[in-house]
């Protein structure tokens, strides 16, 4: 990341920035999941455990 900054070619920070982006998006979406998680069941919340529930089992192998 440090070479595609310092030789500042616009293709290569482009995509750099890009997968922060990302990395940004992802972070966001499992902080909201997780906040919205134990809310849901600290308060016994049906709606907010079950999308709790398919959120996570998107991401649960087997």
């Amino acid at each position: 990341a440090a070479s595609a900054y310092l030789s500042k070619d616009p293709d290569m920070v482009g995509t750099i920035k890009g997968e922060d982006a990302g990395k940004l998006i992802i972070l966001l979406f499992i902080l909201i999941m997780v906040i919205l998680g134990s809310i849901g069941y600290i308060f016994n919340i049906a709606p907010i455990i079950k999308l709790f529930n398919v959120v996570k089992d998107w991401f649960t192998l087997g």
